[in-house]
């Protein structure tokens, strides 16, 4: 004869196994900083518009600078929906880099911290044919 609440017992116990050492509390922390700064050529100093600066590590969130090279890249936060015992948590803290490029100039990485604000100042693209224009 089968008993009633077996299938309800096993369904707790088989969940109970899967969540073992997970508290249901939902909580977030800092993924990467806001990062604000002006992309310029290296050589004239002139700012570039639409330059590309994005975050590094996946998800590559990007934007891209105003007709003044300035930009404005806002901060992302991890989600969670349990804490693991132990302290292991995913997602983790994205690292701090954030790259910079455009057609025509070299890619460049500005690092900062990974919370908190970062002023990035004047990024400096150096052109892909600065030895050619310098030669003339």
């Amino acid at each position: 004869m089968k008993r009633p609440y077996s299938n309800a017992i096993l369904c707790v116990a088989v969940f109970a196994a899967l969540t073992a050492g997970c508290i249901p509390i939902p909580h977030t922390d800092a993924r990467s900083a806001r990062v604000t700064g002006r992309v310029v050529d290296a050589i004239t100093l002139a700012p570039i518009n639409r330059a590309k600066v994005e975050l590094k590590d996946a998800p590559h969130h990007a934007i891209y600078t105003d007709e003044k090279g300035q930009f404005d890249l806002e901060p992302t936060r991890n989600q969670y929906w349990c804490y693991l015992i132990g302290g292991a948590e995913w997602p983790r803290p994205k690292s701090s880099v954030v790259v910079v490029s455009h057609i025509g100039y070299y890619t460049t990485n500005v690092t900062g911290e990974v919370a908190g604000e970062k002023e990035a100042g004047d990024v400096k693209l150096s052109p892909r044919n600065a030895a050619n224009q310098e030669q003339k």
